[in-house]
């Protein structure tokens, strides 16, 4: 249940608080810059908020001015109350009463402050996290030995979604070692590892000091009383982070698959890397973009075979996902299906593990694909020239509002099918469970003229035709 009669104010005027001093929430961020959520991935300000967490790692703990004194205060806990769904740590503070720090959202930027004496949360900024749901679950995450000293500091691994493990997770613990700051974290907990092994992926780390945890040990208990949970994430991907990965992926993808598929490749001029979806957020007429196209490479007496890719089986299966794979790749090998009956050539990697999958980015001349995760797949790996296309609702966001646009410096900015060549299909779109979703999720169709005009330009512009 949430706390009855908790008040979530924001800071529009710091002057409504006098007996308050809020410094400690908005030295990372002006607050009058980016209230509104829609500015939720704005980098200058996420970048910011990372300087914040280098300090605090520096000096293992999370000093922050006292809002009631001047007073420079060390937390006595951290909480982490089902951060894969909230995505947010709070930090304990004494002073004139008991106070929490939220620090949250996916690049964990102070969000507020909460007083429970005063029944009263103050947040600098529109969240998406439901503040007053998370704070009622505080009572069944304790620690059970608060007395204890604070001698050893943390970081949290939680994604088993692979845009965010790469962007948030693999990125940052490349950037700690590159920042030298990995040498004053004591441990690395983590509860999934949708690309490999954390410590093949960091070699130069330690091995003792990555901890698996359960989900549920995560979410419902707190780790032990001397430990500090630190916050650290990144919102740009780095050439090393890169490297890392391709290395990674050089020593333990399937070198005969990989093999095949290159043989296969080899009979065509052309590869083009396309993504498929079902369910919702889906283009309903992709076989006939695929078709046309096709025809189209071939008037200019070239051919042409996609490379299919959809959902792919991480390393590890999380709890989430293990119920859901097998139903997600079934329907998506219709689509194969719908190509093979139309004989349009193609090479189908859905289902394939993750791992051979990335390392196929590598052999595509061009992609077509979903914006979001699908599109990462292929583009923040490989720099080579690409369109993404989804829905309405996306369509009608800048670039700085859509995942994946700015997370890296490419030469090569993925194009967007625009606005005007996209018309959603009113439906009632599901989730993988069933549930009804809102209309950013709506399913939608490409005016095929508009969208190859666009396509054909790039593929002569970069000489792949």
């Amino acid at each position: 249940m949430k706390q009855k009669n908790l008040k979530i104010l924001q800071v529009d005027n710091v002057n409504n608080y006098r007996d308050l001093d809020l410094s400690c929430i908005l030295d990372n961020e002006g607050h009058e810059e980016s209230a509104s959520i829609k500015r939720r991935r704005d980098i200058a300000r996420i970048t910011k908020a990372t300087q914040y967490h280098s300090q605090w790692i520096k000096d293992k703990t999370a000093r922050i001015k006292s809002p009631f004194s001047d007073k420079i205060l060390q937390p006595i806990a951290s909480l982490l109350p089902y951060i894969d769904s909230y995505h947010c740590i709070l930090y304990e503070y004494h002073d004139k009463e008991k106070f929490y720090l939220i620090v949250g959202d996916y690049w964990y930027e102070k969000l507020g402050l909460y007083f429970p004496k005063r029944k009263q949360v103050i947040i600098n900024r529109e969240v998406l996290t439901d503040i007053k749901e998370m704070i009622s679950l505080l009572p069944i995450y304790r620690s059970s030995s608060k007395n204890k000293k604070i001698d050893q500091t943390s970081i949290v691994l939680y994604h088993d979604h692979l845009a965010h493990h790469i962007l948030n997770e693999i990125n940052g613990i490349d950037k700690l070692i590159n920042k030298k700051l990995i040498q004053y974290i004591d441990h690395i907990y983590f509860c999934d590892t949708p690309l490999g092994e954390l410590k093949d992926l960091f070699p130069e780390i330690q091995a003792s000091k990555f901890t698996k945890l359960s989900r549920r040990m995560l979410n419902q208990k707190s780790l032990s009383a001397n430990e500090l949970i630190l916050p650290y994430q990144t919102v740009k991907i780095s050439q090393s982070s890169i490297h890392r990965i391709n290395n990674h992926l050089e020593l333990h993808s399937n070198k005969s698959f990989l093999k095949s598929i290159r043989e296969k490749i080899s009979a065509y001029d052309i590869c083009i890397w396309v993504s498929v979806r079902t369910g919702n957020r889906v283009l309903t007429n992709q076989i006939e973009l695929m078709a046309r196209l096709n025809t189209e490479i071939g008037k200019e007496g070239l051919s042409a075979i996609y490379i299919i890719d959809g959902y792919s089986e991480p390393y590890q299966l999380s709890s989430r996902e293990k119920d859901n794979y097998k139903h997600i790749i079934a329907d998506e090998n219709i689509i194969i299906q719908d190509l093979e009956a139309i004989g349009v050539p193609n090479i189908s990697l859905i289902g394939q593990p993750i791992q051979d999958v990335i390392s196929c980015t590598a052999l595509a001349d061009y992609y077509i694909c979903h914006s979001g995760t699908l599109h990462h797949k292929v583009s923040w790996l490989q720099d080579i020239p690409g369109i993404i296309h989804s829905n309405e609702h996306f369509a009608n966001l800048e670039d700085d509002l859509l995942p994946g646009m700015k997370e890296k410096e490419w030469q090569n900015i993925p194009s967007r099918i625009p606005l005007k060549a996209i018309s959603d299909v009113i439906e009632n779109t599901k989730d993988r469970s069933g549930n009804s979703l809102t209309e950013k999720h709506n399913n939608y169709t490409l005016d095929i003229d508009i969208a190859l005009e666009q396509i054909i330009s790039v593929l002569r512009k970069e000489s792949i035709i």
